[in-house]
């Protein structure tokens, strides 16, 4: 991979979300999508995952955040709206 390719790849990335979805900012793009187009929503001790299918998606460290329970808030909002797109109960 080239430096160019890594640029927007790699690093510093802007997650937004809300109840119509999440959108991403980086150096030299942006995007949106809608939450169902997100295929599953976990967390580890280290990281949360949106993954838009089994093999890609994002990775958010939990060093991002500010405090733990910023961490936990980000995670229970997203599973929130992910779950009331795909109409499941939490």
């Amino acid at each position: 991979m080239t430096k160019n390719n890594e640029v927007g790849t790699l690093g510093k990335h802007k997650i937004k979300i809300d109840k119509n979805g999440m959108s991403e900012t980086t150096p030299v793009n942006e995007g949106s999508m809608s939450w169902g187009m997100i295929f599953s929503i976990d967390q580890n001790d280290e990281y949360i995952f949106i993954f838009l299918n089994a093999l890609s998606g994002f990775i958010i460290p939990k060093r991002a955040f500010d405090t733990d329970v910023e961490t936990e808030e980000f995670y229970n909002k997203a599973l929130e709206y992910w779950n009331a797109a795909r109409n499941v109960n939490a």
